[in-house]
Formats: structure tokens, C-alpha cells, sequence
């Protein structure tokens, strides 16, 4: 029997189509490690995170108060922050962000971060839930 060989089609996406597809990754990424704040409701498992404080609905929002806490971020193992400009993400589970900044769904913008929509002019790298023990 003669064998078939199907013709392979190679699909280039333009690039800003390609570029949509790989925020959809990232927002999916985050959102599946975010806890709280109309994500996940659940207690998250014990391990770092960050965390984000003192929310805003505009970046121009004047405060009475301190603002509201956003979601918890993680578990992660390491966070690179450069220059207040980019973040990167490395979860526990082993997924990880590339760079962030510009237009992504978590990035810095001006002196706070944005993420889902608010901007939070405080965040902390934390450990949640019960310590390993020694």
C-alpha cells in the first residue's frame, strides 16, 4: 500500500494578532494562580506571594482612605522587578511570565501596578498560609 504524505500548511498569524494570543496566555496564567478579589475564593495553599494593596478604580483616583486590597498573586517562587518598568512571574507549579510591561495585564504604570482592571499603589512579597518546617 502506498503510503500518503499530507501536505503540512504552515499558518503565520499577523503580528498583532499573534501578539493578542500571547496576552490571552498570560491573562489565562495569572488569573489561574490569582486569589480573591473576584477570583478564586478559596483559601490559596501556603507559599509566596505577592500581594496588592492600597486599589484604585483610575490611575487618577483621589483617596479618602488607603484604597482596597486586590488579589493575592502565587504561589510563586521569585519575582524580577526591573526599574519599576517590567515584572516576570515564576509560579510554583513552574509556569512563569515572560517580561511584562506595556499593555500587559500585569504591569507597572507610572508609580503603581496595574492588574484586572485597578491600579495598586502598594504590593508586598509575602508568605501566606503555615511556614514549612525547618
Amino acid at each position: 500500500m502506498p503510503s500518503t504524505t499530507l501536505p503540512v500548511r504552515l499558518i503565520h498569524l499577523p503580528p498583532n494578532l499573534a501578539y493578542l494570543c500571547v496576552q490571552a496566555e498570560l491573562q489565562q496564567l495569572l488569573a489561574r494562580h490569582s486569589w480573591g478579589c473576584g477570583f478564586r475564593s478559596l483559601s490559596p495553599p501556603p507559599g509566596m506571594y505577592l500581594t496588592l494593596h492600597h486599589g484604585r478604580h483610575a490611575k487618577d483616583e483621589e483617596l479618602d482612605d488607603w484604597g482596597f486590597d486586590g488579589p493575592r498573586i502565587g504561589p510563586i517562587d521569585w519575582a524580577h522587578i526591573t526599574y519599576l518598568d517590567s515584572i516576570n512571574l515564576g509560579f510554583s507549579d513552574g509556569g512563569e511570565t515572560g517580561p511584562m510591561y506595556g499593555a500587559d495585564p500585569l504591569r507597572f504604570e507610572q508609580d503603581m501596578l496595574f492588574y484586572a482592571g485597578c491600579w495598586y499603589g502598594d504590593w508586598e512579597i509575602q508568605w501566606l498560609g503555615a511556614k514549612p518546617a525547618a
